[in-house]
């Protein structure tokens, strides 16, 4: 039986798999965050997408990620989440090097993922578990207002553009 890290290894043959959209993020507090929230904003619009949420483990694995998820989950859309942790212009100058950001939904996080739940304040949470429960009882409306690149997931997550 194939894991799915052996699907993304593109050294690996495998069967193809489709998602309506992968969202590959660095880390597994982003992980639980984007998926609760994903969950919500599908419940929210009663919309049936399938949603793959990929975990990197860091900024410098994503674009292999997303190579590897265009090529074996072929996703409608891909969406790329990432932490500025305060230096937005590096970031995206380092991702423009490896990926052409055209082609995907870019969220950058400021200053991070975990700040759109905590209102900043994630220090002393170190239970992911923590991080579900607020993604799961946070006000979506004010997440959107006090952190506008929430806005570009939620339109990622609402307008996938299916075929017709």
């Amino acid at each position: 039986m194939s894991s799915l890290n052996d699907k993304l290894n593109p050294e690996v043959p495998g069967e193809q798999e489709f998602a309506d959209l992968c969202i590959i993020c660095e880390g597994d507090a982003d992980q639980v965050i984007l998926s609760k929230l994903v969950k919500r904003l599908l419940a929210e619009n009663s919309l049936a997408y399938d949603v793959r949420i990929l975990t990197a483990y860091g900024k410098l694995v994503i674009p292999r990620i997303v190579r590897a998820a265009e090529r074996h989950l072929q996703p409608k859309a891909l969406a790329v989440v990432i932490n500025s942790n305060g230096n937005l212009s590096k970031v995206l100058k380092d991702f423009r090097k490896e990926l052409d950001l055209d082609k995907y939904w870019v969220i950058i996080a400021k200053p991070n993922v975990e700040s759109w739940v905590t209102n900043g304040g994630s220090n002393g949470i170190d239970d992911v578990e923590q991080f579900v429960k607020l993604a799961g009882k946070a006000d979506l409306g004010q997440i959107e207002s006090a952190h506008p690149e929430f806005h570009t997931l939620k339109q990622a997550v609402t307008n996938i553009h299916l075929p017709q």
